[in-house]
């Protein structure tokens, strides 16, 4: 049955229908990214809410998604449709490095996820090793259970309802209903969204820094930053490589961390690009400003201020979708947003038209994640959201080991100490990073700088904050961090290499 291929069809035409409400001018490889990762947001949780309403996951539910994506998709293409101004031609360089980055997970996902060998055996990388018997549990009693209800129950304890992000072992459910096997319905999503999470990181970075060497260079880097396990008692060293802690054992992160950085991509065109066209328009000489003003006065294309609303409302809404898809890219974002709104009302807002763009970003998000996360807060216990200075336990001890009475030095000569024993922490787990940011943050243009600020906002906070009573899981929150980092690391080695080149 290739049912699947058809909910993945139709996933993507869906969001490629969203995509053609806006005004961004993608990339045809950026598109294809951003639709298949917006049009699978939409769509699980359709497939999800049709299920609750018919009280089972069967292959009928299934059919009734397609369609209706299908209709959905048809009648977004009648109000927007593609206009070609918004379509920009691929690049072969652009599409040879996305060809390599997907042999690369093709190669990852089919040596690291349920591997056999002759005898029958299935084997797997260490962490997808001891996660996957989890999500393996819940995506099948998703597919094989009779009857399905919200809250569901955790297979594993009986009687216990879930609050675990687990819509994307749930479309694993779907894509078996659909007639994948169980190794393909995790094998399909894994790269689907890895490969996706990618290419919209990549064109976040190239946004940022009109670069398309930094973009390849930051998911490089990316890709092969961190360290292996084992080095944290003998070391001190805590970061993990990401795909080996995260990208391929979470399987709420590939989805999470791709919604994500689609949101960020909306923001960043909608809170930032304006000014740049003011910038270039006071390039430009007074007649072809005046040229430009003249056709915008009779009307030609939407009002700038329309097309932010759209561009709001559309990462509003995806953020409010998180939740259930991911906890911890929920958490991030939103403080992304908030943070990235209430700068760009400081550096760049211009009156009243700021709070209707306010109302347009967190009214969905408001809507859409308040239930959610009244769901969540049930299972919440007191190892969540607590005072953690230093994200390891180790570093913990130390600080709070530290003389913080209310003495006049005491205090004072704590906080330097702690100072550096977090620098110290973080060089060792940054490495190069460490040093090539602040050169990268510096080198970096204005509006990277200020969209730097929230995520570094975040990394502040997990260093304070423990989000969940495992404090590595704020590792979660510094890939979010680390991500942007990167780019700006990559600016700074740029920077030198330029320097360098030019005095040989």
């Amino acid at each position: 049955m290739l049912l699947w291929i058809f909910f993945i069809a139709v996933s993507f035409l869906l969001g490629l229908a969203v995509s053609s409400l806006l005004s961004i001018r993608f990339l045809a490889a950026e598109r294809v990214f951003f639709s298949l990762v917006v049009g699978h947001a939409i769509s699980i949780w359709l497939v999800f809410l049709l299920s609750c309403l018919n009280g089972a996951l069967s292959v009928a539910t299934v059919l009734q998604c397609v369609v209706l994506c299908a209709a959905a998709s048809v009648v977004l293409f009648g109000v927007g449709g593609l206009k070609e101004e918004n379509v920009v031609k691929g690049e072969r360089s652009v599409l040879v490095f996305f060809a390599v980055v997907l042999l690369y997970l093709v190669a990852m996902n089919l040596h690291g996820v349920f591997r056999a060998d002759e005898a029958g055996n299935l084997y797997a990388i260490h962490t997808v090793w001891a996660d996957y018997p989890f999500h393996t549990s819940l995506a099948t009693a998703f597919a094989y259970s009779e009857n399905f209800s919200f809250p569901p129950s955790y297979p594993q304890f009986s009687g216990t309802k879930m609050h675990y992000p687990f819509l994307m072992d749930f479309y694993s459910a779907v894509l078996m209903k659909a007639g994948l096997s169980l190794r393909g319905a995790f094998l399909v999503p894994n790269i689907l969204f890895q490969f996706c999470f990618f290419g919209l990181f990549y064109s976040l970075a190239r946004r940022l820094t009109g670069s398309k060497r930094v973009g390849a260079l930051s998911v490089f880097i990316f890709i092969f930053s961190g360290f292996p396990s084992g080095l944290q008692s003998s070391w001190g060293i805590h970061f993990l490589n990401p795909m080996y802690a995260v990208l391929m054992p979470q399987r709420t992160a590939m989805l999470g961390l791709g919604v994500s950085f689609a949101v960020y991509i909306l923001l960043f065109h909608a809170l930032f690009a304006e000014g740049e066209e003011r910038e270039r328009e006071e390039r430009e000489g007074r007649k072809e400003r005046e040229g430009r003003e003249e056709r915008e006065g009779r009307g030609e294309g939407e009002g700038r201020e329309r097309k932010k609303g759209k561009e709001l409302f559309l990462a509003g809404t995806l953020v409010g979708l998180l939740p259930y898809i991911h906890a911890h890219s929920f958490m991030a974002t939103a403080l992304v947003s908030l943070t990235l709104f209430i700068l760009y009302f400081a550096f760049e807002g211009r009156g009243k038209n700021e709070f209707k763009a306010f109302i347009f970003l967190f009214a969905p998000l408001i809507l859409l994640a308040l239930p959610q996360v009244l769901c969540i807060k049930t299972a919440v216990s007191e190892g969540f959201f607590v005072f953690f200075p230093g994200w390891t336990a180790e570093n913990r001890a130390t600080l709070l080991g530290f003389d913080w009475s209310f003495s006049f030095f005491g205090p004072l000569f704590s906080a330097a100490k702690a100072v550096f024993v977090l620098a110290r922490f973080w060089m060792l787990n940054l490495g190069a990073l460490f040093f090539l940011l602040p050169l990268g943050f510096l080198k970096s243009a204005r509006r990277a700088r200020v969209f730097y600020l929230p995520f570094l906002l975040l990394f502040v906070l997990a260093n304070f904050v423990k989000f969940q009573p495992w404090c590595f899981d704020n590792y979660k929150m510094f890939l979010h961090w680390h991500a942007l980092t990167v780019v700006l690391a990559s600016v700074a080695i740029f920077w030198v290499a330029d320097r360098v080149g030019n005095r040989v």
